[in-house]
């Protein structure tokens, strides 16, 4: 699965990643098992600062590989967007719309359906920014409280393709002008943390650094290649290895109590920059996070593609360019006003095996999640 990029320094090939995905795979367990046990991994909500940045790497990759080749649609790059969210979403949103008619008291579903509006608009973020923390017990009781990250990428996804354009129109060094937002938007990040913890978690102005680290990595070590054939791979073991080390810092040290995201945010991110900065010949990534022996299937592939019912954030996974989302919410503390029928802690470690083993898993996320 390569896709052949032409740039100024030739032709090169950009070629699929089953490290990445595997990475990916660990942030929706780090958060699933966060929401689900607070307890055993107190920081595993960082698994959403994973996504920000691998999503910042993999959109950089196609945007500037498309407008290197002349064939970058706005119109193209949107639709694409819509077909591949708008099923799971649409999904979601429809079932919480039924079961919360049925379960919830008149205020608590005009909440859902103004949580419902909001994240189909994907401004969810700033709705729940001005409601409460994402740690204050109230947060507990909104379902759709997941859809904050979504409205942040989306956000990203709405500004970055203009830049970026816009850059290559007025030929600005891209990498110059990433370096510049990105610390911009870390200072806004580390201020916020402090001064107005909500808006530094919810506001796009302080998560879209996490984003631009991705795609800074994206522009030095594919599109304009100037490391990519020069790491010892001695360098690359000691960087996936430090890159374990602070995302296992992070899981752990980090909790709903620290200042975040902020300064405390650089671990995660830079574990995972440094994960795929490594590249998929470095040990843990070729044979902890691509291959099994289980069935000859790459182990957390076979959980990304049999768990169709899991989020980055809780409910929906986002998963890259192809993405798998179901119905099945591992939060249990997000369906508080569903849990009397819907789920019970006891029954969620079930829920997670059935979902892995089972075939309907994968004939919902084919028939929920496929782009129309």
């Amino acid at each position: 699965m390569n896709k052949p990029i032409a740039s100024e320094h030739g032709l090169h090939q950009i070629k699929y990643r089953p490290d990445v995905d595997g990475l990916r795979a660990v942030a929706v367990i780090c958060v699933v098992l966060f929401h689900a046990f607070p307890s055993l991994l107190p920081g595993g909500f960082v698994g959403v600062d994973v996504f920000f940045v691998i999503s910042g790497y993999l959109i950089t990759s196609i945007i500037v590989s498309d407008l290197d080749d002349n064939k970058f649609s706005f119109l193209t790059f949107y639709a694409r967007r819509v077909r591949r969210l708008f099923p799971a979403l649409l999904a979601v949103m429809v079932f919480c719309a039924i079961v919360g008619w049925f379960v919830l008291f008149p205020a608590e579903y005009w909440m859902l359906g103004k949580h419902i509006a909001s994240g189909a608009a994907f401004i969810g973020n700033f709705v729940f920014w001005k409601e409460a923390n994402y740690f204050d017990t109230s947060a507990n009781t909104k379902i759709l409280l997941h859809l904050w990250s979504l409205g942040v990428e989306e956000q990203y996804y709405l500004v970055w393709p203009a830049l970026i354009l816009a850059a290559r129109k007025v030929r600005p060094n891209l990498a110059l002008l990433s370096l510049v937002l990105l610390l911009g938007s870390f200072a806004i990040s580390v201020h916020t943390s402090v001064s107005n913890p909500p808006a530094a978690f919810y506001s796009p102005a302080s998560r879209f650094w996490e984003f631009l680290v991705g795609g800074l990595l994206a522009y030095v070590t594919q599109l304009r290649p100037v490391m990519r054939y020069r790491l010892p791979l001695m360098v690359r073991e000691a960087a996936a290895m430090a890159g374990v080390i602070l995302l296992g810092i992070a899981v752990i040290e980090i909790s709903p109590k620290t200042t975040f995201p902020g300064w405390w945010a650089l671990a995660p991110t830079l574990g995972t920059c440094l994960l795929v900065l490594s590249g998929p010949l470095a040990l843990i990534n070729s044979h902890l996070l691509s291959k099994s022996k289980l069935k000859d299937k790459e182990p957390f592939d076979y959980v990304e593609q049999r768990s169709a019912f899991c989020n980055s954030d809780g409910c929906l996974t986002y998963l890259g360019d192809d993405r798998r989302t179901g119905l099945i919410t591992f939060d249990n503390s997000h369906l508080h006003p569903f849990a009397s029928v819907y789920l019970a802690q006891k029954q969620l470690v079930p829920l997670i095996i059935s979902a892995l083993r089972g075939d309907e898993a994968n004939a919902a996320a084919h028939q929920i999640a496929a782009p129309i």
